[in-house]
């Protein structure tokens, strides 16, 4: 076996970067971000994510070597003892791997050339439920999400691992300005707010159009007043009177299971 780079202080300067990455201002400040787990961090890579290094605890290298030697990334592993990786981990159960990796750049026009459903998230807060808003666009197929400016960062860890990798594997623009979900409209997308507006059609009475931006809010506020009084449909999804709404995570998958119904009867009527 491969003799290993040990690290066995919590000074080292690896080490410490990677300990700063738990906040978003060395997120941003770096570009780059942790990957727990040896399943997310194979989606990484075949997302074509670059990886700066990795951290494998002592007693997990054997059983990850094989995988290291494969993908070319015995060079770029360091190996921690149970302490300090336990710190560099926020999970219960972990696999014994971290990956550090680079954050890709992504552009607002590539995006939208990318495809025709798109998420728009306005200031989410909660990483749980971006993760599995995330988690759910990818399952459904939607081209691409829009989080304005205000929402929970997509590469905090909480955010990663809720969505499952989700957050690696789409097409997502973060703070995105008011004027950019407009300018949407003008791009040919119908926009379709979720909202508990007194207007409001049920969603199931609502025909998504081709080109469709499905705009969620702020799990206390809703969207935006500027965002929603611009959109072409406010839909709402019935329930009953016990509860006044649903969770922003819970909706969403409610609204993009019925997009994605509609788009596949579309298609199997047009074949």
């Amino acid at each position: 076996m491969k003799d290993y780079e040990k690290i066995r202080s919590k000074e080292n300067l690896k080490y410490k970067t990677a300990m700063s990455l738990f906040q978003q201002k060395y997120r941003k400040k770096t570009k780059l971000f942790p990957v727990e787990g040896l399943r997310t961090i194979l989606q990484a890579l075949d997302n074509e994510v670059e990886i700066e290094y990795l951290f494998v605890e002592d007693e997990c290298i054997q059983k990850h070597s094989s995988i290291l030697a494969e993908k070319s990334l015995v060079e770029k592993t360091l190996l921690l003892d149970k302490q300090l990786f336990r710190n560099l981990t926020d999970t219960v159960h972990s696999q014994g791997i971290v990956a550090i990796c680079h954050i890709k750049e992504q552009n607002f026009n590539e995006a939208l050339q990318k495809g025709q459903r798109l998420l728009v998230i306005d200031r989410v807060q909660d990483p749980g439920n971006l993760g599995t808003l995330l988690r759910t666009a990818l399952a459904y197929k939607m081209d691409a999400v829009l989080l304005t400016k205000g929402s929970v960062d997509i590469y905090s860890p909480k955010v990663t691992r809720s969505s499952m990798g989700a957050n690696i594997s789409m097409n997502i623009i973060q703070n995105a300005q008011t004027s950019e979900v407009l300018s949407l409209k003008k791009s040919g997308y119908a926009l379709y707010a979720a909202s508990l507006d007194a207007q409001a059609v049920e969603y199931r009475e609502v025909r998504f159009e081709k080109k469709s931006a499905l705009i969620l809010g702020n799990e206390a506020n809703g969207i935006s007043k500027e965002i929603l009084e611009s959109c072409d449909y406010k839909i709402i999804i019935p329930i009953g009177n016990e509860m006044e709404s649903l969770n922003v995570g819970i909706a969403g998958a409610i609204l993009m299971n019925e997009i994605f119904a509609q788009q596949r009867q579309s298609l199997s009527q047009s074949g």
